[in-house]
């Protein structure tokens, strides 16, 4: 991914309400709501500077190019 854009969706996504993020993707059915706890919990415990959309990236839930579609669409 263009590095330009990456750089737009880190700052729109820092700007994002985490809950906002996992909420269109569970109402899309891109993941369960069990990943999306799952998350939840590990940001809280682990990853606590760590956006929840990457968190959902990094653990195969969505794709980068599903993130950027959240992050955008809101």
């Amino acid at each position: 991914m263009d590095p330009r854009i990456l750089d737009r969706l880190r700052r729109r996504l820092a700007a994002a309400s985490d809950g906002t993020v996992g909420s269109l993707a569970a109402a899309r059915g891109w993941i369960t709501l069990d990943q999306l706890r799952e998350c939840l919990r590990l940001q809280a415990t682990s990853a606590p500077d760590q956006p929840l959309g990457f968190i959902f990236v990094s653990r195969g839930y969505l794709t980068p190019e599903q993130l950027a579609e959240l992050v955008l669409s809101k």
